[in-house]
């Protein structure tokens, strides 16, 4: 059972109290930026400074018939879409909207998120497939 303390003394909520929804989206939306500073400075770094070639279209489509290369836009596509979309749902929470809406909202950038990476497994998928 969750504890709460007496807000009074300045002690906080402990056990299931302390991880509501919205504690968990806080603090995915931190986590989430974090990975994307990391993968994305690899990522750029990795395609700009290392690569001694010049970025073409080819040299894309050479590097995404790579498992690792498909891997790593994916994941990052997932971190970007989730940050993007949470961010976008909790800037309008922020404004007041009914529990109905709320759940409305929720379910509709659940799946607005599932198709856009699913169109990103589509579009990089065959890449590997015609290696």
């Amino acid at each position: 059972m969750a504890q709460i303390a007496n807000s009074s003394n300045g002690a906080r909520p402990t056990g299931r109290a302390a991880l509501k929804p919205g504690v968990i989206s806080w603090l995915l939306q931190r986590v989430t930026a974090v990975f994307i500073a990391v993968v994305l400075f690899v990522h750029v770094w990795q395609i700009h400074f290392i690569s001694e070639k010049k970025v073409t279209f080819d040299l894309v489509a050479d590097r995404l018939r790579s498992p690792g290369w498909v891997a790593v836009d994916l994941v990052l596509l997932a971190l970007l879409l989730y940050h993007a979309l949470n961010g976008v749902r909790s800037i309008i929470l922020d404004f007041g909207i009914s529990h109905t809406m709320e759940r409305f909202l929720y379910w509709g950038f659940i799946l607005a998120g599932l198709s856009a990476w699913a169109l990103g497994v589509l579009f990089l998928v065959p890449f590997l497939i015609n290696r």
